[in-house]
């Protein structure tokens, strides 16, 4: 580290999986591209940015009545836990990592 400093905007580097989890990444990618299964509908599904623009807010409409009508701290919590169930994040995360500086 002394002779090649990690850069400040490469904390991340630290990790030492980063690059095969970026790899994997790139392989599964294309596995779910060219699936004609069930996986690949999912995968497609799921990037077709088209559709998801033209669908706007409406299929998330029910979740943001719920959200809105909350009250309390109690409502917050049951609200999160609903997103994760849903294997959906919340806007905010709690997470522990090496500093840039």
């Amino acid at each position: 580290f002394e002779k090649e400093p990690l850069p400040k905007d490469h904390a991340d580097w630290l990790y030492a999986f980063n690059g095969v989890r970026e790899r994997v990444a790139v392989e599964l990618t294309k596995l779910l591209e060219a699936d004609k299964g069930q996986a690949g509908e999912l995968y497609s599904a799921c990037t077709d940015e088209k559709r998801i623009e033209d669908a706007g807010i409406e299929p998330i409409k029910p979740y943001l009545k719920r959200v809105d009508a909350m009250g309390t701290n109690e409502s917050l919590v049951e609200r999160v836990a609903e997103l994760c169930l849903l294997n959906a994040k919340p806007f905010f995360l709690w997470n522990v990592g090496a500093d840039a500086d």
